[in-house]
């Protein structure tokens, strides 16, 4: 009877294996290496890292070479590229689980103030980085808590409503 090995990083990765266009989704471009997290590393942290064996390992090591990306479940930045400070945003917690939602009343109330200023739901939704429905089900009350990251780009949206392009006649 053989006894089972502990697993090993990066032999046991989750993410060990996947091609090259899967794994973009660990690393924003450049422009997106900062907050809010963009919602396909948010998609990876949680179908890869959440259940990785060596997400410890993977993001201890990420922290001593200060890796940018996503790392063990964490979303990893600097500021200003090579002399900014380095930044990390936990996706998964230390049991597995995805990271913390927030309350939607706030930022309900700060999307309502977008729509009647001219904004549209679309407007709203692309300037955020989210899908129009996540947009359309906030206004209707259908969820009292949403994720942080999609709360934080909500609330990011300021200024005024896109100027409405006019039909050619």
């Amino acid at each position: 009877m053989t006894t089972p090995r502990e697993p090993q990083y990066p032999l046991d990765a989750a993410c060990r294996g996947l091609k090259p266009d899967q794994l973009e989704a660990f690393f924003g471009d450049d422009g997106e290496r900062r907050k809010p997290v963009p919602l396909r590393v948010q998609a990876a942290a949680r179908r890869y890292c959440a259940h990785c064996p060596v997400r410890r390992e993977c993001g201890d090591r990420a922290d001593e070479r200060r890796d940018e990306g996503l790392w063990g479940g964490v979303w990893r930045w600097r500021e200003n590229n090579s002399t900014g400070a380095y930044q990390r945003h936990p996706l998964v917690s230390d049991d597995g689980t995805t990271t913390t939602t927030r309350p939607a009343l706030p930022v309900r109330r700060h999307v309502k103030k977008l729509v009647n200023s001219g904004w549209t739901r679309v407007d709203i939704a692309r300037a955020a980085g989210v899908h129009r429905d996540t947009v359309t089900a906030l206004l209707a009350a259908e969820s009292p808590r949403l994720h942080a990251a999609v709360a934080d780009a909500l609330l990011a949206v300021r200024g005024k409503a896109p100027a409405k392009e006019k039909a050619s006649a």
